[in-house]
């Protein structure tokens, strides 16, 4: 659904994402002498890494990771499988492992004010269960947001929130 991704309006090849994202490599890198970024391939949890066919190449790339969120579509052991198959990979390349965006579902019963113990029953549990999970150099939860309509939906827990306590266990461990 974005601009740069494929199945949209734009009708993106395979290659033309893979130029994309190398042309903006090089121009700030190269031509632009900025050498204070670090670049991150984070495809979604539906992401093969066995055929990597969108990725820019190592010369690009100095983190390696993965969005994925648990919802309906993505349980726990898809997660972990996507987060595994980035780690596995950065290590075989020499880069930065990270689980670039995760969070709860946005809503229904796997929303977080509903599932509470999502970080220490799902997150926490898993990863250690995993142990390859525990590569990653750092996760990075997505905002809480409210719509126009005052509907919210909160990724991380905040003091007082239903969850807050949750999220401290998973930290303290």
């Amino acid at each position: 659904w974005f601009w740069w991704g494929l199945g949209n309006t734009a009708h993106n090849t395979e290659d033309d994402i893979i130029k994309l994202y190398q042309m903006t490599v090089k121009y700030l890198r190269d031509d632009k002498n900025v050498h204070n970024f670090l670049f991150a391939f984070s495809p979604d949890c539906t992401y093969d890494w066995n055929t990597n066919a969108l990725y820019p190449g190592d010369d690009y790339v100095d983190i390696v990771g993965v969005d994925c969120y648990r919802t309906e579509a993505h349980s726990i052991s898809a997660m972990a499988a996507a987060v595994e198959g980035a780690v596995t990979y950065a290590e075989r390349a020499g880069k930065i492992a990270a689980w670039a965006e995760y969070g709860p579902a946005k809503d229904g019963t796997l929303a977080l004010d509903k599932n509470t113990d999502f970080y220490t029953d799902d997150l926490l549990h898993t990863m250690k269960s995993s142990g390859t999970m525990l590569g990653i150099a750092y996760m990075m939860t997505w905002y809480n947001s409210c719509n126009h309509q005052g509907v919210c939906s909160d990724r991380m827990p905040y003091p007082g929130h239903p969850a807050a306590d949750d999220f401290m266990a998973f930290y303290n461990d």
